[in-house]
């Protein structure tokens, strides 16, 4: 280990190594992550802060993800509420318990719906079929409005049968599936939807939570309850080790703000 005269802490590795994307996963234990598509059995166990899926899971395509008794594989973690018959995008650690094979979630997200039948299958899920064809004929493209921060735009008086607690449940759900996924997607997992959950309530932007939280990464997670230095220091640690650059004979991995790891290419 080495301090350099710029405040940084070099950790030297003396190995001939190529760095990759692989060595990246290894130094945190990614390599135990599978990725597959899933469609929503049912629900197994719901709570705000946890909640288990059952999928239906190709066999053909994915021979490697291992299924329940039941045939069906087990999904869990801190999720979004999930739609029955929606087919997700699943980036999963295989663990075994008592009750058998399942997958911590690190990652999950669905396609944001483009086409009009898309969109009316995704309100029915949340709505009655009464209700999303009112939004849908009055706002075909609420999905945007509300990933683009303008919900308040919309007209309560026109959609009939939709109340303001209505409406926020199609808010809440939109912003879930689509706009807060995508930063935990973002964020490789390292952020859990809980946390960017917390994080976006104190500031509803999600152009606002990226900068703060790329520039101001430490006071942003930290205001945050249940997020103290340590954990605010792991996780911007495991963020920034997919930052990597090039300095004389070694490549460095920023893994924080002072600390780089340095690995010899062994080049003289």
């Amino acid at each position: 280990t080495i301090l350099r005269r710029d405040g940084y802490k070099v950790i030297r590795i003396p190995y001939v190594i190529q760095m990759s994307t692989e060595v990246i996963k290894t130094l945190f234990n990614k390599d135990k992550e599978v990725e597959f598509k899933g469609k929503v059995v049912r629900s197994i166990y719901d709570s705000p802060t946890f909640r288990i899926y059952a999928f239906d899971v190709d066999k053909e395509k994915y021979p490697h993800i291992k299924r329940t008794k039941y045939g069906n594989v087990s999904c869990l973690g801190e999720l979004p509420e999930l739609g029955i018959g929606i087919t997700y995008e699943i980036t999963a650690e295989e663990q075994d318990s008592k009750h058998g094979i399942s997958y911590k979630v690190s990652n999950i997200r669905r396609n944001v719906p483009t086409s009009a039948e898309d969109t009316k299958i995704f309100l029915e899920e949340i709505l009655t079929e009464n209700q999303a064809s009112v939004l849908y004929e009055n706002y075909p493209n609420i999905v945007e409005l509300v990933k683009e921060g303008e919900s308040d735009t919309v007209n309560l008086s026109r959609l009939h049968g939709i109340g303001e607690k209505t409406f926020a449940v199609i808010v809440r759900k939109i912003e879930e599936n689509f706009k807060l996924a995508d930063l935990v997607v973002e964020f490789n997992g390292i952020l859990s939807l809980n946390m960017i959950k917390k994080i976006y309530d104190k500031y509803s932007s999600v152009d606002v939570l990226k900068t703060k939280l790329k520039f101001e990464p430490y006071s942003t997670l930290t205001k945050v309850s249940g997020i103290g230095f340590k954990t605010a220091d792991a996780i911007i640690l495991e963020k920034n080790c997919s930052t990597s650059f090039s300095f004389g004979k070694t490549v460095g991995i920023l893994l924080s703000p002072r600390i780089i790891c340095s690995v010899d290419l062994g080049l003289g």
